[in-house]
């Protein structure tokens, strides 16, 4: 309800149903990963608040990036568009999101992954539930990993099989049509 009176939007049923069940990892202990290898955030840790600057945008202060690279299904006008809500993320530069705001070819709660050094955003699931779904058929077909690197620290973070490596994108066989989509975004 939070998220949905802050960000303006009604959140899809099954993301609502993925946080009932669990909201986020357990950041208190064991420091670790989960979908694609990135941390799964609890509604606290995801920002929720709409930023100063998009609220009382001047232009000093703010300025729209457009998306260089995008599938179809998702906007592209805006690099930091506010309905797409974080709900995992590397620690770095990539992170997953709901898009509470598709493109009209696209799905409202579709899962989609932001790729800040490349200004890049990948369609990759139609929902949470398909998200789910993916996981769980990755995790039986052993593309998810416990890191050997993480284990010695004593925490449990899942790598994954560069096939599905969405954080590595560039290098991955499964994200290869956005190559020419690279090579031709406009400078």
């Amino acid at each position: 309800n939070q998220v949905e009176s802050l960000r303006g939007v009604k959140m899809p049923d099954d993301w609502r149903e993925l946080y009932r069940v669990h909201n986020g990892m357990n950041s208190d202990g064991n420091l670790g990963s989960l979908f694609y290898g990135m941390e799964f955030l609890s509604i606290p840790e995801f920002s929720s608040e709409p930023s100063e600057a998009r609220e009382n945008p001047t232009p000093d202060v703010f300025s729209v990036t457009p998306v260089d690279v995008a599938d179809t299904g998702i906007r592209s006008e805006d690099f930091d568009n506010e309905k797409w809500i974080t709900f995992a993320h590397d620690g770095g530069d990539t992170m997953l999101c709901i898009d509470m705001d598709p493109a009209p070819s696209g799905t409202v709660g579709q899962v989609i992954f932001r790729d800040t050094s490349f200004n890049t955003v990948i369609m990759l699931h139609k929902s949470i539930t398909h998200l789910m779904s993916a996981f769980v058929q990755d995790l039986e077909a052993g593309r998810y990993f416990l890191s050997k690197d993480g284990l010695q620290d004593g925490n449990e973070f899942l790598d994954c099989d560069p096939e599905i490596d969405v954080v590595n994108w560039p290098r991955s066989k499964r994200w290869k049509h956005l190559e020419e989509r690279w090579k031709n975004r406009k400078p």
